[in-house]
């Protein structure tokens, strides 16, 4: 009896240890089954925030490249861009400094993409307004081009006018010349009854006359003028003496030597003038030319031959 107890001891022992590890290799497959079921879960999450992580660096590589794009654009325009370009670039770099972490949370990668979008809606307005200010850069260019070619062209208008007034007053001066005429220039003495006789001796004449009138000009600005008398001698030489009125005149811009000069006043009557150089013991025998200045221009030549 005791022996058939022990036995019965020893089975209920041996099947309770049995049941014991069932029930252990139980709760042992069914750990492992929960924390392999954890690890591949954990697994997927990993996964599926590289996925994310990888996914909103690209979405942040894309605006970048949209802003740098504009980069270029932006030294042509007003230099107003270049703080909103350092302000989206500090946004940039901020987001990729976030991204770099090695353990991010779904909060973490949440909190990026949110900027990204906001970063890509600033970005977009950002490139309304260079294309906004690009158009008015293009539109002022316009006007100045514009502007440039009506400045030459009025430029142009305004030499083609300046070259009409330069005619018109070349015009005006050579209408407003005065003119002599009835000019004669001839050797004179005095007769018995003291009036003047022409001679073409020099050794007889006393003095040379140069007489002329002055022919009407409505152009010709009334008022005082002086006419200037240059006698050139056979030599070459003009005729002058300080001593006897003799000087300097300015004729083309140019000195030149003057023989007598006389002032007048211009009415436009024809006025009548006349000149008288004394004979002096210098003069030859020869052809002597007479010269009349007024204003700048010749206004007759005569000639005598005294021989």
């Amino acid at each position: 009896m005791k022996a058939e107890k022990r036995d019965k001891r020893s089975r209920i022992l041996l099947i309770s240890i049995i049941t014991g590890l069932f029930l252990l290799n139980g709760w042992l497959i069914v750990s492992l089954i929960n924390k392999d079921k954890r690890l591949t879960e954990s697994t997927e999450k990993n996964v599926v925030l590289i996925e994310e992580k990888e996914r909103l660096s690209e979405m942040l590589n894309d605006a970048e490249e949209e802003l740098e794009e504009y980069r270029g654009e932006t030294e042509r325009l007003d230099s107003i861009v270049d703080v909103r370009d350092r302000v989206i670039a500090n946004k940039v770099a901020q987001i990729r400094a976030l991204l770099k972490g090695d353990k991010l949370t779904k909060n973490q990668l949440r909190e990026a993409e949110n900027q990204i979008r906001t970063l890509n809606s600033e970005i977009a307005s950002y490139k309304a307004q260079l294309d906004s200010l690009r158009t008015k850069n293009e539109f002022l260019q316009e006007e100045v081009r514009t502007k440039d070619d009506e400045l030459e062209n009025r430029a142009e208008r305004i030499d083609e006018l300046e070259t009409d007034y330069n005619e018109a007053l070349e015009t005006i001066k050579i209408a407003s010349r005065l003119e002599a005429v009835d000019l004669e220039a001839s050797g004179i003495r005095m007769n018995w009854q003291d009036k003047e006789k022409e001679t073409a001796r020099l050794g007889r004449a006393e003095k040379i006359r140069v007489s002329f009138k002055l022919a009407k000009n409505e152009t010709t600005k009334k008022g005082s003028k002086t006419v200037y008398l240059k006698i050139i001698t056979p030599s070459k030489a003009t005729l002058h003496n300080e001593e006897r009125g003799s000087g300097t005149f300015t004729y083309k811009g140019e000195e030149s030597l003057y023989t007598a000069k006389q002032r007048f006043n211009f009415n436009n009557d024809n006025e009548e003038l006349a000149f008288y150089w004394d004979k002096s013991p210098s003069m030859i025998a020869g052809d002597y030319e007479a010269y009349l200045f007024c204003e700048d221009h010749i206004i007759g030549q005569a000639s005598c031959n005294l021989r």
